[in-house]
């Protein structure tokens, strides 16, 4: 049986401009709370939120190429 190949499309701006301004809304949430686990939580989750932004930039970008194989 061979493996699944893993499809990944990329985001839409729209997605990618959403996926930032909630990470920004958390980050302002997580910025009224007093030091704690509830504002390490939010600002992870607001970390997690622009890498994944990030992310896809840089997998959908064109200087991406696949490797050729090396000859032995």
């Amino acid at each position: 049986m061979e493996p699944k190949q893993i499809v990944i499309r990329p985001l839409f701006k729209q997605e990618r401009e959403r996926l930032l301004a909630l990470a920004r809304e958390v980050d302002d949430r997580a910025a009224g709370l007093r030091p704690g686990s509830e504002q390490r939580k939010l600002l992870r989750e607001a970390r997690h939120l622009e890498t994944t932004a990030d992310l896809d930039s840089w997998i959908s970008s064109t200087g991406l190429a696949r490797r050729s194989p090396r000859r032995r």
